[in-house]
């Protein structure tokens, strides 16, 4: 299992209840986001912040903690773009974004 921060694109992405791809309890998606995924299922969504802090605490080399969970939330306090128009006109193919969405540990 890989679980990668990544910053959300619009604020649109912001604030859906979501469920969480590991324990399957409904949270709310933040500017900031834990993409959870396996070699054998692939995407498995996005993990709530709960889970992001048991697998750090369990496996820190391996997984983001909480810490860097919440200092991602402070250090990216909007998405990349103001809103779907922008992400539209600016990155229509998403050929850049994608290179800015995953925060690096």
């Amino acid at each position: 299992m890989q679980i990668e921060l990544n910053r959300t694109f619009t604020p649109e992405d912001i604030g859906g209840e979501e469920s969480c791809g590991i324990c399957t309890e409904a949270f709310r998606v933040d500017v900031v986001r834990a993409a959870v995924r396996t070699e054998d299922r692939g995407d498995m969504g996005m993990a709530c912040p709960r889970c992001v802090e048991v697998m750090g605490r369990y496996k820190p080399e391996k997984f983001p903690t909480l810490a860097e969970y919440e200092a991602a939330l402070l250090h990216f306090p909007e998405p990349i773009f103001a809103s779907v128009e922008e992400l539209t006109r600016e990155d229509p193919w998403l050929d850049h974004t994608e290179s800015t969405i995953h925060i690096e540990r």
